[in-house]
Parts: C-alpha cells; structure tokens; sequence
C-alpha cells in the first residue's frame, strides 16, 4: 500500500469523523446544496482515487460522500424553495 494511499485516507477520514458530529447535533442545519455539493465532489474524489489504483483512499472517500449523503437527508435545511 503506498504511503500517498494511507495519507489521503487518514486526513479524509478525520474530516469524515468531524463531518459526524453534525448529524449527532440535532441543532445543526446544513443548506441542501452545500451538502449536496459536498457529497458529489467527495464521490467524484473517490472515483478518481479509485481509477488511480488507491483503494484505501477511495473506499475513505466514499464513506465520507455516504456521511455528506446522510448530512443532507437528516440536517438539510428548509430554505426558500424547499
């Protein structure tokens, strides 16, 4: 496993852990699109992760893109239009 593989991994990760405690606090709100953004990008950062032969990073990846998926589903807030 190369070592750019492990390092992409644990600094996703530990977004992915802080990007949890928003779906704990029943008080956070996460504007829709801004969740939705985030959860594409982040799958689209693991599709290129995965082409490229890092799995370790791509399956971090699409863990955080499922908690940003979660993030919108739970903490979406209601905006004009919604």
């Amino acid at each position: 496993m190369p070592w750019p593989d492990v390092l992409i991994a644990v600094s996703t990760g530990a977004l992915g852990v802080f990007a949890l405690a928003m779906l704990r606090d029943t008080a956070t709100y996460v504007p829709r699109l801004s969740s939705a953004a985030y959860a594409l990008a982040i799958a689209g950062i693991a599709a290129g992760l995965y082409a490229s032969g890092l799995m370790l990073g791509a399956a971090v990846n699409m863990a955080d893109a499922a908690v940003w998926a979660a993030i919108f589903a739970v903490r979406g807030a209601q905006t004009k239009g919604e």
